[in-house]
């Protein structure tokens, strides 16, 4: 799916450029498009590899989460985040930090997990402006919930983990 994707909108760029040139490159293969649809065609190929991009990449995160999940362990709460990857010129990535009676779990928007830590392991937990920290046997883990969900997020995780204020 995320191949074709790419396809439909190489496909699309390669239709409104040859149609700069006055090229009708449905025409070479025989589809006689006249129209509206002639001028749109670029931009329905081009759309439609994007939402192949979008939905092609996502997971169902709940087989995953009950993999993860030991037993007695219980879901306290799960809130989207952004995550910024790469450094200083990196990308922002978003998806479910979920926090159960006994672990914290990062799972990403398609479905990868990429932080998963036991409580009783976590060492500090730091709460900024806008941001969160969470320390465990020496990896950093930040993450950013939003302002309004910072201090409670920060006590949540201090609740269930033996963390020194």
């Amino acid at each position: 799916m995320k191949y074709l994707g790419f396809f439909l909108i190489f496909l699309g760029a390669i239709d409104y450029g040859l149609s700069q040139l006055d090229i009708d490159l449905y025409a070479l293969f025989g589809i006689k498009l006249s129209g509206l649809l002639y001028f749109l065609s670029p931009l329905i190929a081009g759309g439609f590899g994007l939402l192949l991009l979008k939905f092609a990449g996502k997971k169902d995160t709940k087989e995953l989460l009950d993999s993860l999940l030991k037993d007695g362990e219980k879901v306290s709460s799960t809130t989207k985040v952004n995550v910024k990857k790469g450094g200083l010129f990196g990308s922002i990535e978003t998806g479910k930090f979920i926090v159960t009676n006994q672990q914290v779990i990062y799972i990403d928007e398609y479905g990868n997990l990429e932080f998963s830590c036991y409580l009783k392991d976590i060492t500090s937990v730091k709460g900024s402006f806008n941001s969160i920290q969470i320390e465990s046997a020496g990896e950093k883990f930040k993450f950013r919930p939003g302002f309004w969900k910072v201090k409670k997020m920060v006590s949540e995780i201090k609740s269930y983990a033996t963390v020194p204020n």
